[in-house]
């Protein structure tokens, strides 16, 4: 045997398969509906999202009830990782990532996890130690490259049987079905929620996937497996023991009389209840009650829903960015990704999301500031342009004011002056009157140092002298003479 003959101990026996999950597949589930719904055939399939891709998880366990960091394998034609797929990965998280063209594993993601997760996790502290690796047929599991690096490396490879390891391996005796049923009843509860207004992404994936993880493989599931399978401890009388059958139960009868549910079956079950009034009848209305109450709750659980599908909506309306894990010089060469590097990718990209949206915040700035700055400009020239305009026409009304003045001036001076020669002559003639007697005037009082008697004229002529003063002659006016 084996065990005894390489005197493996149990810490170093494993297990290692792999579990394909389907996104967005619900399991077939008990309701309770109407018989016209079960006639009808509207509610009777199963639930589910219409989403068609494959996740795979390669797990890996040990006799002593341990579990290493499970390998999750993305569907991805770019063979890197966007950053929504593993929003909720931190550093602590125990798995590792990668992608392939249709979300299974092959011989080149067998061989990385052989190396980088299986080494890195089980590697004994002496080399003499062996292990035993126990696997089913896949290609993935068993080729060329695989078995010659698990021989170099100390590494037994028990292949099991083809159809046997329902019974034989311990993840599908006693921990994948579990997790295939805790992780189906995450995502019913999702589509119950959301009333199936949220379709299952591989970004939900994560946030649904590992808590069923960590409830099916406990320590204690692990080492039922072990033995149930009779490999830990060694016992093959645990794989045939006989599976008893589920009990079915027979449908019970209904009677005659059905609940009322509407309003107008209502008011007639009242108007019968009132001519006979029996116990059956009580029931009947005490049902109805139920169904309305039912009916309630039903609808608060709807409300409920679609808040709560909005709110993952709100979430998965965010376009999911490359998380550029493998490099360019590296690109098309398959690897796995711890969880601390995803992390740090992830802050990575982060943090060029967050410097690219403030420098997109910089240039909105400047372009308002731009704006603001035109509308600026362009007011102040409408502004310039108006007092312009303002003073244009201010001159135009003086220069029309002054026009005006000197036409009128200019037509004023068109018309004749009645002191000139001319005007005088066209003037109509007015007769003077007659001359009277000459008045007599008052003498002339002369400033001099000597006076001068001036004898008074007399009425028929009058005699001017000139006389000589002490210094000047003074000449009495012609007026006077």
């Amino acid at each position: 045997m084996v065990i005894e003959k390489y005197r493996i101990t149990a810490e170093n026996i494993y297990n290692f398969d792999e579990k394909g999950f389907l996104i967005g597949f619900g399991r077939s589930l008990k309701r309770i509906i109407t018989r016209e719904a079960l006639q009808s055939g509207r509610i009777t399939k199963s639930k589910q999202d219409g989403s068609r891709e494959f996740i795979s998880c390669l797990a890996c366990i040990s006799a002593i009830g341990q579990w290493i960091p499970l390998l999750l394998v993305y569907k991805g034609e770019s063979k890197d990782l966007l950053d929504t797929w593993v929003d909720g990965v931190e550093t602590n998280s125990m798995a590792h990532f990668t992608t392939s063209h249709n979300g299974w594993s092959n011989n080149a993601i067998g061989l990385v996890w052989l190396q980088k997760v299986f080494e890195r996790y089980t590697k004994p502290p002496r080399e003499t130690q062996k292990r035993l690796l126990i696997v089913d047929g896949h290609s993935s599991h068993v080729n060329m490259a695989f078995v010659d690096w698990a021989d170099r490396h100390g590494i037994i490879l028990l292949i099991l049987p083809p159809h046997t390891t329902q019974r034989l391996q311990p993840l599908d005796v006693g921990l994948f079905q579990p997790l295939s049923t805790y992780y189906l009843v995450s995502i019913n509860h999702l589509m119950d929620s959301t009333l199936s207004k949220v379709g299952m992404t591989k970004g939900l994936f994560w946030e649904h996937f590992k808590p069923a993880f960590d409830q099916a493989f406990s320590e204690a599931n692990i080492q039922s497996a072990f033995r149930k399978s009779g490999i830990w401890p060694t016992d093959g009388t645990e794989i045939i023991k006989i599976i008893t059958r589920p009990k079915h139960k027979s449908p019970q009868k209904q009677g005659g009389m059905r609940t009322p549910k509407s309003s107008k079956a209502i008011r007639h079950f009242q108007v019968w209840y009132d001519e006979e009034p029996t116990d059956d009848k009580v029931k009947k209305l005490f049902a109805t009650a139920l169904h309305l109450s039912a009916q309630v709750s039903c609808l608060e659980h709807q409300n409920q829903g679609l808040l709560k599908a909005i709110d993952i909506q709100k979430r998965k309306g965010r376009q999911g960015v490359r998380l550029n894990l493998c490099g360019e010089p590296n690109k098309g060469i398959i690897d796995c990704y711890s969880p601390a590097q995803v992390v740090k990718a992830r802050e990575y990209q982060q943090q060029k999301e967050a410097l690219k949206a403030a420098e997109d915040k910089a240039k909105l700035e400047r372009k308002i500031q731009r704006a603001a700055n035109a509308l600026k400009n362009k007011l102040e020239k409408e502004k310039k342009a108006k007092e312009k305009a303002e003073k244009k026409a201010k001159a135009e009304r003086e220069k029309l004011v002054k026009e005006l003045a000197a036409a009128a001036k200019k037509a004023q001076q068109a018309q004749p002056n009645p002191t000139t020669p001319r005007a005088k002559k066209a003037a109509p003639t007015v007769p003077k009157p007659p001359k009277s007697a000459p008045r007599v005037k008052a003498p002339l009082k002369l400033s001099s140092r000597r006076s001068v008697i001036v004898p008074a004229p007399s009425a028929v002529e009058v005699v001017v002298e000139a006389r000589r003063t002490a210094t000047r002659t003074i000449t009495r006016p012609a007026r006077f003479t």
